[in-house]
Parts: structure tokens; C-alpha cells; sequence
């Protein structure tokens, strides 16, 4: 309590302000006092009354310093209880909206069986399990009972319905056993009741039919398995294992088994016979919708008879940390803006390891970022199917829809065809990446690309690692401005004409090292720039057609 203000009333100089103030004052009022004696009478009533309040405001500031409000408070109490009046409030005030909603009682069952088959369960009754088949089976859970029939509840013999009480749910508590048995009843129930979903450690949940993931969704699987045991192949290739149908979806620590081997196709190495139709992916979008916010972190894909995560025409997406492997197209297939693809080990997969590709939605996207990943191509010519467009990373698009703001750097790419390929792309970095084409048991296909530019003007790459035994640099048409500094650009076929091979103008490279086949031509280009660079090998040779601004000398020559 805050202390009150003491209040003076007594004025000082009283006789100078009447004298200077109120100087037209008549000098007597009736037969007894002037005005002047009059004031002062009024001023000492005034005094008088201001003491008084002081005195009061005294009295308040101190009055709770000698009393002992605990001990008050449960000296009250105290009668409360003895006479009942406290048993009164707390059973009358305190409980009666709860009692009003619970109407009963809390009822314990064993299982879930067990409760089904309680006859004496009423409406309204909260009931509390131990288990769903049997005790501590981790299918424990907690139930309202309700005479409505809508949505997922547990019908009882005695005609009333067990409601899952609350927002977080475990496969368990919902009927799966999670020993790769078939699952797919409880875990769509789960999906249809939780918001948040957390997988029991060291489980795998089999499914038969598609799973949808509704918006809002938060999955954490500790690394348990999500197994398709889907045997058929779709004909679609929007028809995917588990459906995002919603904003703001997070799949965090996940396994997720495409079912490759359910027909008895062979996973190791890729020596299956591959599908004749599209597969089936195992993340997908509801075809025709967008969707933003989705994040899939820490999660491992294996077995996709299609992609392993295909997001079409979805923004604000981050594939963060996952380890992919076996797929049988693209490893990460994501349309949309502000895509994030980091920290991702990605093996062994047929098509695209990571394809951004605009020429599947009807509308231009921007903010790219590709960093910190590992593709790994381990087969060898004869234990791959042989894919003649399998590329590392393709950014771009062949229908003439644009890309702005990507930068890919920090990466480790291994490619059998492709290792990058930069397609209709403005504003583009690619910086400090390890880039290596062919050398792994290369296909039978020598035409093959480390970095493949075009349409891309004004493309800045500094800092790569770039080794191929074909064409190390293609630079295509319309990529006019492009720079490449501090770069390592290796040829390592004996047998390859074009170690940097350019069809656009202004092309400037400087402050590199170039290492290629010189008994051939090298170059096959029109307006390319060279400065301050190395080379090893003897001298590079030219043919009339190139028209190479400055040429390199031998190894440890440099050239301004």
C-alpha cells in the first residue's frame, strides 16, 4: 500500500496578501470583526480540519505494521473448515463447472478391450487406460465418453463412444504394434486426431494405402520406420506414399521405406529391375495445391520406387540434415520459393539427386539456397541402370520460366552424367563446391558435363574444385557476363577435345588453375577472356574458329 501525503493548510505572509491582494476589502463587516479577523478564524478552522486528516492518513500508513495478516488469514480459515463453510465453498464454487462437465466420474480401465465391454461406463465418464492390448503396452491413454458418433472414436457395447482425449497422440494408442505388421488403420486415425505425433523409438509401422498428413502437423519419429507395403506401382506420379494436405508440416527424425523390394525387386546397388511405370514417392503434395512452411529434417529415405520427396509448388521449404538413399528418380524433387536444401547425403539414386525444376508450375521463383550436401555415386557400370539424364543439382527450367537469387555452395558432387546444371538462373553463385563427373565406373556415355551454364547471365562461380573426364566447364548460349576465379578446372580423359567449352561472349575467367588434354583442342569458344591463370602440360593449341583473348604458357606461366 503506498503511504498517503501529509497536507498543510497554514499560510505564510497572510497579512502582506491581504494588504496587496484584496486592498478594497471594507474595513469592518457588521458590528463584530473586520474581514481581516474574519479570514483568520476561517484559515485556523482550516488548520485545524488539516491536522485531523494528517493524523488519519498517520493512522492508515501504520495501521497493518503491528498486525499479523498470515495469522489472521488462517485463524479464519481455520473456523471455515470447523464449521464447515470452507467444505461448502470449494465443493459448491470451486468444483461445480467441473462437476457440471464431468457429470461423474473418472473410471479406470486395463485395456482398451476392457473398457469397450464395461457396461457401467456413463456419458460424460473420463476414462484412463493402462494399455490398448495389453498393460504398458505405451497404448495408454485417456478418453471422454459421449453419445456422439462423428469422427475417430471407440464404440462401446453399451452404445456410447470413447473420444481420444487431447492434441498429442503415439501410433500405440491407436491400435499399431509397430512390428512391421500392417498399421495403416491406427496410424490414419493417429494422423486424423493429432496435431503432434511422436513415434515410439526402435518401432516400424507397415502401411498399405496412402497416408495424409493433414496441415499443422508435427511428426517426431525417433527414428522409427515408416514401411510402405504397398506392392502395386502407380501409373501417377503425384500419387505418393504419404501426402502433404496442409501449411506448416514438420517431419523430424523420421525413417521412411519406400517398399522397392515388396515385388521382389533387388535394392542393393540398384541392380532391381526398375518399375515400367512412375513408382510412387514417398512425401508428395495433393496435386494442384500449394502449400508453404513444410520442414523435413533429420530423416532417412530409403527404397523410393519414385522420388524420394517430391514438393511441387510449395514455398518456404526446408529439407535440412537427411540421409537419402536407393531411389529410383529424383533423391529431392522441390518447386517453389525460398528453398532451403542443406546438410543432406544423398546416394545411389537414378535421376536428379537434387532438381529444381520451374517447368512443372506456371509461375517464375526466387531465393535458392543448395548448401552443404554430399552426392555420392558409388555404382559402377555394370550394377547401375543405366539413366542418361541423371543429374547432381539441376536449377533451372527448360520452359522458360525464371529463377533468381540461388547460390549452391559447400557442396561435395559426385555424377555419372551431369554434376551441375544451371538452366534459365539470374542472379546465381555457386561457390566453393567440390564438383567431379565420370571417374567412378562412368556409363558408356562419354559426353559428359562437371558444370553445364545456360541462360544464366552474369553467373558468379569462385572457389571450385571442378574435375570431369569430358567437358569440365560448358558454358551455353546466353550466359553473356559470366565470371569463374580461383577455380581448379581438371580434364582427365586422354580421349576428350574440351576441357572449357564456351558459346557465349564475355566470358571471363582469371586466377585460376586449368589442367586438360593439350594434344587436342582445348578450347571450342568465341570471346573468352583469360587472366592470371596456370596450366599444366604443354602449350594450348587453337584453330582459327576459337578467338581466345590471351592464351595460357606452361605450368607456372601467368598471363595479364
Amino acid at each position: 500500500m503506498g503511504v498517503i501525503q501529509y497536507m498543510s493548510f497554514k499560510p505564510r505572509n497572510f497579512r502582506e496578501w491581504c494588504n496587496h491582494t484584496i486592498p478594497v476589502l471594507p474595513q469592518v463587516y457588521g458590528d463584530e470583526l473586520s474581514y481581516y479577523e474574519l479570514l483568520n478564524k476561517v484559515i485556523e478552522k482550516s488548520n485545524e480540519l488539516g491536522d485531523t486528516i494528517n493524523e488519519l492518513i498517520e493512522y492508515v500508513n501504520h495501521y497493518f505494521d503491528s498486525l499479523d495478516i498470515q495469522k489472521m488469514i488462517d485463524k479464519k480459515l481455520d473456523e471455515m473448515a470447523q464449521d464447515g463453510t470452507l467444505a461448502d465453498l470449494i465443493n459448491n464454487v470451486i468444483f461445480s463447472k467441473l462437476n457440471k462437465s464431468v457429470n461423474k466420474r473418472a473410471v479406470k480401465c486395463v485395456t482398451v478391450l476392457e473398457m469397450v465391454n464395461d457396461m457401467d461406463i456413463s456419458l460424460n465418464d473420463i476414462v484412463i487406460t493402462s494399455g490398448y492390448y495389453t498393460v504398458n503396452d505405451n497404448g495408454n491413454a485417456t478418453y471422454l465418453i459421449l453419445d456422439v458418433n462423428s469422427g475417430y472414436n471407440i464404440p462401446l457395447l453399451n452404445g456410447l463412444f470413447a473420444y481420444f482425449v487431447g492434441d498429442s497422440g503415439r501410433p500405440e494408442q491407436f491400435g499399431c504394434k509397430g512390428n512391421d505388421s500392417d498399421d495403416t488403420t491406427g496410424l490414419k486415425n493417429l494422423l486424423n486426431t493429432c496435431k503432434c505425433v511422436s513415434f515410439t523409438p526402435n518401432k516400424k509401422y507397415g502401411f498399405s494405402s496412402p497416408l495424409t498428413v493433414m496441415g499443422d502437423t508435427i511428426i517426431n519419429g525417433n527414428f522409427s520406420c515408416l514401411h510402405s507395403l504397398i506392392i502395386d506401382v502407380s501409373s501417377d506420379p503425384n500419387d505418393g506414399l504419404i501426402k502433404v494436405s496442409g501449411d506448416n508440416c514438420v517431419f523430424n527424425n523420421v525413417k521412411f521405406d519406400g517398399g522397392m523390394n515388396n515385388a521382389g525387386q533387388k535394392v542393393n546397388k540398384h541392380t532391381y529391375d526398375r518399375p515400367s511405370s512412375n513408382g510412387r514417392p514417398i512425401i508428395d503434395t495433393i496435386s494442384g495445391n500449394k502449400y508453404n512452411n513444410i520442414l523435413i529434417e533429420n530423416c532417412i529415405f530409403e527404397n523410393a520406387t519414385a522420388m524420394s520427396i517430391q514438393l511441387n509448388d510449395c514455398d518456404n521449404v526446408t529439407v535440412s540434415n537427411c540421409k537419402i538413399r536407393n531411389s529410383n528418380r529424383d533423391a529431392i524433387f522441390v518447386i517453389g520459393d525460398a528453398i532451403s536444401i542443406v546438410g543432406n547425403i544423398i546416394e545411389d539414386c537414378e535421376d536428379n539427386y537434387i532438381a529444381i525444376d520451374t517447368n512443372f508450375i506456371n509461375r517464375d521463383i526466387s531465393g535458392i539456397v543448395i548448401s552443404q550436401n554430399t552426392l555420392k555415386k558409388s555404382m559402377t557400370n555394370t550394377d547401375r541402370y543405366t539413366i542418361s539424364s541423371s543429374i547432381g543439382i539441376f536449377v533451372g527450367n527448360s520452359g522458360g520460366r525464371t529463377i533468381t537469387k540461388c547460390n549452391i555452395n559447400n557442396n561435395m558432387i559426385e555424377s555419372n552424367y551431369i554434376a551441375v546444371k544451371i538452366d534459365n538462373v539470374k542472379e546465381c553463385k555457386l561457390n566453393s563446391n567440390d564438383i567431379r563427373c565420370g571417374g567412378l565406373g562412368k556409363t558408356t556415355n562419354t559426353d559428359l558435363y562437371g558444370l553445364y551454364i545456360k541462360k544464366s547471365p552474369n553467373a558468379y562461380v569462385t572457389d571450385n574444385h571442378i574435375i570431369c573426364d569430358s567437358h569440365t566447364l560448358y558454358i551455353a548460349n546466353e550466359c553473356d557476363g559470366i565470371v569463374v576465379q580461383f577455380c581448379e578446372i581438371v580434364n582427365e580423359d586422354g580421349s576428350s577435345p574440351n576441357m572449357i567449352k564456351s558459346y557465349s561472349n564475355d566470358v571471363l575467367i582469371r586466377y585460376s588453375y586449368l589442367q586438360g588434354v593439350f594434344n587436342q583442342t582445348v578450347f571450342d569458344t568465341t570471346n573468352l577472356r583469360l587472366f592470371m591463370c596456370a596450366a599444366s602440360g604443354k602449350e594450348f593449341t587453337k584453330t582459327a574458329s576459337t578467338n581466345i583473348v590471351k592464351t595460357i604458357l606452361n605450368y607456372g606461366d601467368f598471363i595479364n
